[in-house]
């Protein structure tokens, strides 16, 4: 069984956690390791998404490691599909 929970394309990151709380969790891992590599997350251009049979259920912001918080929406736009 393979696990992926961080996909890389270009400059765009993609975490894939299975809750809110492990993706508080990837989140604050990353930015550490991008911190090191004196880059940051863009968190205006960053959004979280539910999938699966509890995604109408509110969960608080994911917050980054320097207080800004990244919102929830229903819908993605990535290389202009939806």
């Amino acid at each position: 069984m393979i696990c992926l929970g961080v996909i890389l394309y270009a400059d765009d990151i993609l975490l894939l956690a299975p809750s809110a709380n492990a993706l508080q969790k990837i989140l604050h891992v990353c930015e550490k390791e991008l911190d090191w590599l004196d880059l940051t997350i863009n968190v205006i251009k960053s959004l979280c998404m539910h999938m699966g049979p509890r995604f109408k259920v509110r969960c608080s912001n994911i917050v980054s490691i320097y207080g800004n918080e990244i919102n929830w929406s229903k819908s993605i736009h990535y290389l202009g599909l939806y």
